[in-house]
């Protein structure tokens, strides 16, 4: 997906008095990175973390649809746009815990966002 962004995003900077002419053709290249990087604003993932997971020494451990940073979609999103700190590195436990299944109690207590 990186690349297919990078290439476009090259293709478009190579024909820059075809974008004068015609506006409306970077529609698609910014609706692609919107798409993307609003993923990971939601998941509270970096552009690294999510292409170098396997060689980041903290992460290799965990499975993959587990974001361990990520605290729910409302959170992420606050954390985003009003934060200026970084967050810590979750502990063994805490990652442990957001590896699991959801249940239905789960879901009843919001653990799953």
């Amino acid at each position: 997906m990186l690349f297919l962004l990078s290439y476009t995003l090259a293709l478009y900077l190579h024909n820059v008095d075809f974008i004068v002419k015609h506006p409306g053709s970077t529609q698609p290249i910014t609706s692609l990175f919107l798409s993307f990087y609003s993923y990971l604003i939601v998941t509270n993932q970096t552009t690294y973390e999510l292409v170098r997971r396997r060689r980041i020494p903290y992460l290799r451990a965990i499975p993959e649809r587990v974001h361990p940073f990520s605290k729910g979609v409302c959170i992420n999103l606050r954390n985003f746009c009003c934060s200026p700190g970084l967050e810590r590195i979750p502990t063994p436990q805490e990652i442990e815990e957001k590896s699991r299944p959801y249940t239905c109690s789960d879901l009843a207590t919001c653990r799953c966002c």
